[in-house]
């Protein structure tokens, strides 16, 4: 947070267990904010079913946020291969 009280926020994604750069995604800084909104779109490619078993997905904001700052994310699931059978 600089002097003025605002901050440059932004959201990491991890895919647990895993330490490969596949695993982690992350969002745009938003510069000088305290009330930080994305409307972005995160995409983990590759998983499969037993991935979605086992793994666990962990938030990680970096600055802080104001204490009324509601985090909102929304999964889903798609199969790609769903789409081709009648």
């Amino acid at each position: 947070m600089d002097s003025n009280g605002l901050a440059d926020p932004y959201v990491k994604l991890h895919l647990l267990p895993g330490a490969s750069k596949s695993n982690k995604l992350r969002t745009k800084t938003l510069r000088n904010t305290r009330n930080p909104t994305w409307n972005e779109t995160l995409v983990y490619h590759g998983l499969t079913d037993d991935d979605m078993q086992r793994k666990t997905l962990r938030f990680q904001s970096h600055t802080l946020l104001s204490s009324t700052a509601a985090v909102v994310i929304y999964f889903l699931i798609c199969d790609p291969g769903a789409q081709n059978q009648s």
